[in-house]
């Protein structure tokens, strides 16, 4: 399905990764001309960080242990196939294109590859199956979430092991509150909710910087203009829309795995 190989070494000890990135060092950096998007951002080591295709963790700024947890969990994984305790570990990426941050969206893979550096391949759901992506969230530390750029394959892929997870009550999803509400009253609040989208989170906390209260929140989503399509009842809406806020309570109308983003 058009994914280019990028091979070379993960970073996990440099800069700030989280549940869902990492940084990212090639082998070749002109492999990264071979994608679509603007040029990658390099930091002074060479290296670039990666957004995880098809996933979002909860942020570092949210409810602990879980956060620091979901970092440990995408750098377990990444080690998975290395004997190397090293700052570099050997693995590889696939990847389509960047984001507007100048960031590579990436299915990451620890270890080593029969592919060649820069070749383009198809993408099956086995070989997803094999990927950080896929690991962080049957294992429980990562929700969905779609951009309309990812094949709907795959997006079936992902969405089944979510909700494996979740039935199964996985590490976030024992207390998740993203259709049952939380309760935020000021940005302190945000370190203690429970488990809610990390989109909406994110939200949460880029108004709750200027804001006390909710009541200027739906207006404040509105002036977002982020667009998505509903998967179950096929509604083409805006964030916003989907968002519920009564009191100081805070909810989603519809699962993570319900929603398809257009890109930004």
């Amino acid at each position: 399905m058009g994914f280019i190989v990028i091979k070379g070494q993960f970073k996990p000890e440099a800069g700030r990764p989280d549940g869902d990135s990492v940084r990212f060092k090639a082998d070749d950096d002109r492999t990264f001309e071979l994608l679509k998007g603007i040029p990658v951002e390099f930091r002074q080591d060479g290296s670039v960080q990666l957004r995880y295709e098809g996933i979002d963790a909860i942020e570092k700024a949210a409810i602990q242990p879980l956060a620091t947890e979901a970092k440990e969990k995408n750098i377990e994984f990444l080690r998975e196939n290395s004997s190397d305790k090293g700052d570099e570990v050997p693995g590889y990426i696939l990847s389509r294109g960047t984001d507007r941050n100048r960031r590579p969206v990436a299915i990451a893979f620890s270890g080593t590859t029969k592919f060649k550096n820069g070749q383009e391949i198809f993408l099956d759901s086995e070989l997803l199956k094999q990927s950080v992506n896929y690991k962080l969230v049957a294992s429980g530390y990562a929700y969905v979430m779609f951009y309309k750029t990812l094949f709907a394959e795959l997006r079936s892929v992902l969405t089944e092991a979510f909700k494996e997870a979740r039935k199964s009550k996985l590490v976030l999803h024992k207390d998740d509150a993203t259709l049952s509400g939380v309760v935020v009253n000021s940005k302190d609040d945000l370190a203690l909710i429970n488990p809610i989208f990390p989109k909406l989170w994110r939200r949460l906390e880029e108004y709750s910087r200027n804001n006390v209260g909710l009541d200027n929140f739906p207006s404040f989503l509105q002036r977002q203009k982020e667009s998505l399509f509903t998967i179950s009842d096929g509604r083409f809406l805006s964030f916003d829309n989907l968002v519920e806020v009564k009191g100081n309570q805070v909810r989603l109308l519809y699962s993570p795995e319900d929603m398809l983003f257009e890109p930004k």
